[in-house]
């Protein structure tokens, strides 16, 4: 039984994951003598979305003994900022570390950025360059492979080797 008068009625509910940010629910109340009210609530993604990350090389095919660079960019999908995030990038064994970017830090093929800031709604960039090794380490034709993650999400770059010697490789 309700009282008569006024009171107010408190309904929680969950939203499902995935719902797109912006979208609208429609809230509809009718008691038993026909009166009615409706009420709307626009979503507002508050940092539940997942990061995506992508990784690219700036040439391929590369030489023996030649220097390149990854570019690894990691999308914030979320309207607040995503902080302290951690983002990795493993190298190929045929592949020397040169540099990375924003105070990422290299030990044993893999490259570190910690406390890495994404803004909301936004791409952030990563560098790293490498060095391939010489000619009698890689062929023409191999492939280098390097791996970059941020949390579940991960992207793999593929680079050829085009060794313009002839000598097969010495093992």
């Amino acid at each position: 039984t309700i009282p008569s008068g006024t009171f107010v009625l408190t309904v929680n509910a969950t939203v499902n994951t995935g719902t797109a940010n912006g979208t609208v629910l429609t809230n509809t109340v009718q008691n038993q003598g026909g009166l009615s009210a409706v009420d709307t609530t626009s979503i507002t993604a508050t940092g539940n979305g997942t990061p995506s990350i992508d990784i690219t090389d700036d040439r391929d095919p590369v030489q023996p003994d030649e220097s390149f660079c990854y570019s690894v960019r990691v999308t914030n999908p979320n309207s607040t900022d995503l902080t302290n995030q951690t983002v990795t990038q493993t190298l190929d064994g045929n592949t020397e570390y040169q540099s990375a970017s924003d105070g990422g830090s290299h030990s044993s093929r893999i490259i570190t950025w910690n406390n890495i800031t994404i803004p909301a709604n936004s791409t952030k960039n990563l560098t790293s360059c490498v060095s391939v090794e010489d000619s009698d380490s890689v062929d023409d034709g191999d492939i280098l492979n390097s791996r970059a993650f941020i949390g579940s999400a991960s992207a793999t770059e593929t680079t050829r080797v085009e060794d313009d010697d002839d000598e097969p490789r010495r093992n």
